[in-house]
């Protein structure tokens, strides 16, 4: 009863909106989870032209970065010693390479070792930018569904 009107359904409305809550808060990194998959697939898939080893592809993930209250920040990116992604995506002047172990620096199919490699440098491949920018709105869209499923559960 409310202010003496007694309203009909007022206690399954309380008890959807609890398990609604509690819904929410336990479908929240699923959520966000599902919804970074189709970011993580884009900039692998840029990649590929680009595979040499296939090791950076492989590396790009996403985890969950903090997770408080309802709030969850998600991180995607490919795994912090993959430091060549980092040219990849940007690009890398001319450089110069040591060796960082031994006095020489030597690769199969080189005709013998050499003291240090002069690199070209080369043109920027990006595949992370690019993958935010083409895929937030199927993102966005896969976190909506996640929910939508919740919410069609619950009622």
């Amino acid at each position: 009863m409310i202010g003496g009107m007694k309203i009909e359904g007022i206690d399954k409305l309380k008890a959807n909106t609890e398990r609604l809550t509690r819904g929410f808060i336990n479908e929240l990194v699923p959520a966000t989870d599902a919804g970074c998959l189709p970011i993580v697939n884009e900039a692998k898939r840029l990649l590929k032209p680009h595979r040499v080893t296939g090791t950076t592809e492989a590396s790009i993930h996403f985890e969950n970065v903090r997770v408080k209250r309802l709030r969850v920040e998600n991180g995607i990116a490919p795994e912090a010693d993959q430091h060549h992604a980092i040219g990849l995506e940007r690009g890398n002047p001319p450089h110069v390479i040591l060796p960082k172990n031994k006095k020489a620096l030597y690769w199969e199919g080189a005709a013998h070792p050499v003291r240090k490699v002069n690199h070209p440098g080369n043109p920027a491949y990006p595949f992370m930018r690019p993958a935010f920018d083409t895929k937030t709105r199927e993102a966005e869209k896969e976190v909506k569904i996640v929910f939508a499923t919740l919410i069609d559960r619950v009622l």
